[in-house]
């Protein structure tokens, strides 16, 4: 093992010292941007090469790291001195054996998320302060072939470590990487490709050993008739298995018990005794016939599931679900798709790899009165102009408090996706502006307003606010709809009012409105039935990632565009994110497929 310090740089971290470097372990924190460029593309050109590198602490501002990531690593701080709690999410791997769970940490400096780097490989832990935030600490993250991992909180200093290719010399076990003479050589299953050619297929199954260190080479092998993905029978309910036991498990495993298309078969959960609570609050007639476990895939392949709902916290939607595509096993999550824009291409790629059927639940979509505003755009549009106006006075408990855009991230996508929707029409562009009142008890903005640039040129305007009482809109928004031949309102929670100027017409249009009155399901109930209905039919269900890609898009440009204080384009910002994707996946197949797409909104319109 050598040292290196800033002094004697040059020749400690020389181009012979890194050759002989499989694992660079960087510690640092005050002293960045003494490090000189050379030493640092050095550095950048041996992890591409295949050296390990551990950025330890504050080094995520290190020169290297940033270089390899290729974003601005930032991510939330403070010094309180409070309690930190570790959970392990993922107990298979190498550096969670035998760490308890959790792992508590009476007084820590917290470093919370967002944390502005690509989608992880894996994630191992994550962490929860008393102060109300959470971080991932040490996800493993790909910078082009090589790998890289950080670690987060550990005691501060400006030193560099390297270990050195020796005998009995051993990189960190954690770090992704072995010497290259004892490196394992990982073979992949043949996999059903959703989108590509018999021909393609036949390729992908002919490669027997593919070098890869990504999670999905260690997916469980997949059960009986799960690979070919066959259509679900139609005489029987589905078995569904629900992954994450938190509140909206509960309520997924409550409209999953009262569904006439599903069953119950299973909960899963890291902590102890959570999945038995949802079970027990679910209503179904025999608890003791519904299974529990802490790994949600693992559980639906030793239980036979036709489908796994995953109603996790969204860091780790990306996880759970690549894992359950692997495994031959569809999916129906929870919004968002998952936490970055890199991870849902990502998802595009393992899905299209797979050919497994993804859905994401936009519950707003299976409101009646939005289909039917659907079908009067439809029949009198185009539209010019969309808006829909939110406004409740809500002071939310928990993460949100301090969560970074809370109103976007959590509300934004139900009126942005149902724009979609309702209009037919893709975002192109927009301009947002957000503003934190004095009396808010959000740390960021909870009143934002967007103008969207839609592709029929149009214009939707959302408006939204958890700041202001009296006179609240419900949790739906209130909409109007300008077309060429008709407009429409929407309180969000009556039928909707529609108009044209033929007086007759619009009379007749109102009956029709009234007329449907038959009970149906909405919400994640109406999710459910289409997701079952579409595994049945052999289609693909409403709402499939590649589908629901550009709502979740528009989320994080009105994001961007807040923080930037500038008009974002949506095709630059989604060209952004297949190149934080590419550089974080160490897949080659799935790599390979986002290098294939000819833009990010091709791949995605022309798959959904």
């Amino acid at each position: 093992m050598r040292i290196a310090l800033l002094d004697d740089i040059e020749e400690s971290l020389s181009e012979e010292a890194l050759a002989e470097t499989d694992v660079l372990t960087w510690w640092g924190h005050m002293a960045h941007e003494d490090v000189p460029d050379e030493i640092v593309e050095r550095v950048v050109r041996r992890v591409h090469e295949g050296m390990g590198l551990v950025p330890l602490h504050s080094a995520h501002y290190s020169k290297p790291f940033k270089a390899l990531m290729g974003t601005t690593c930032n991510l939330l701080w403070r010094n309180d001195g409070e309690e930190e709690r570790v959970w392990t999410v993922n107990g298979s791997h190498p550096i969670a054996r035998g760490v308890p769970h959790p792992i508590v940490v009476p007084e820590q400096e917290m470093y919370g998320e967002m944390f502005d780097i690509p989608a992880p490989d894996e994630l191992v832990f994550v962490s929860s302060f008393a102060g109300e935030r959470c971080s991932a600490p040490v996800p493993p993250s790909a910078a082009a072939r090589a790998r890289s991992s950080t670690s987060a909180p550990a005691t501060r200093s400006t030193r560099s470590t390297i270990r050195p290719r020796s005998s009995g010399c051993w990189p960190t076990p954690w770090s992704g990487h072995a010497p290259r003479s004892a490196r394992p050589r990982r073979s992949r299953s043949p996999t059903r490709s959703g989108i590509g050619s018999a021909a393609e297929r036949s390729r992908v199954s002919s490669e027997a050993t593919v070098e890869t260190f990504t999670d999905t080479s260690g997916a469980p092998t997949p059960g009986p008739g799960l690979t070919e993905f066959p259509r679900l029978p139609s005489d029987r309910p589905a078995r569904v298995v629900v992954v994450g036991a938190g509140g909206m498990g509960s309520w997924w495993a409550r409209e999953i018990v009262a569904s006439g298309v599903a069953e119950l078969v299973g909960v899963a959960d890291l902590v102890d005794g959570a999945p038995q609570r949802v079970i027990e609050q679910s209503g179904v007639a025999d608890p003791s016939a519904v299974h529990t476990g802490t790994d949600g895939v693992e559980l639906a392949l030793e239980l036979g599931a036709d489908l796994l709902v995953n109603p996790t916290v969204p860091v780790a939607h990306h996880p759970v679900t690549v894992k359950a595509l692997h495994a031959g096993i569809p999916v129906l999550g929870e919004k968002p798709v998952t936490e970055t824009l890199s991870e849902a291409l990502s998802l595009m790629a393992h899905t299209e790899l797979t050919g497994v059927p993804f859905m994401v639940s936009q519950s707003r979509r299976f409101f009646r009165q939005v289909r039917q505003l659907r079908s009067f755009v439809a029949a009198h549009g185009p539209t010019v102009m969309t808006s829909a106006f939110f406004s409740l006075f809500v002071e939310h408990d928990g993460y949100r408090r301090t969560q970074q855009h809370p109103l976007l991230r959590d509300m934004g996508i139900h009126a942005f996706d149902a724009a979609r929707y309702i209009t037919g029409a893709d975002p192109v562009a927009v301009t947002a502006h957000g503003t934190r009142p004095d009396w808010s008890v959000y740390s960021h903005d909870a009143t934002v307003s967007a103008t969207f640039e839609m592709s029929d040129d149009s214009l939707f305007a959302y408006h939204g606010t958890w700041n202001a009482r009296g006179l609240p809109t419900g949790w739906n928004a209130e909409w109007r709809v300008a077309a060429q031949h008709g407009s429409a309102t929407w309180d969000g929670t009556d039928a909707p009012v529609l108009g044209t100027e033929d007086l007759e017409a619009t009379a007749r249009l109102q009956d029709e409105v009234a007329a449907e009155t038959a009970p149906e399901p909405d919400q994640i109930a109406a999710s459910l039935v289409e997701c079952v209905s579409a595994l049945r039919e052999g289609r693909t269900p409403m709402c499939e990632v590649h589908e629901n890609l550009l709502s979740f898009a528009m989320v994080e440009a009105a994001v961007a565009s807040v923080e930037r204080g500038q008009r974002v384009e949506i095709d630059e910002l989604l060209e952004q994110a297949r190149v934080g994707a590419i550089a974080a996946e160490t897949d080659p197949a799935a790599r390979e497929r986002m290098q294939s797409w000819t833009s990010v909104r091709d791949a995605a319109t022309a798959a959904a």
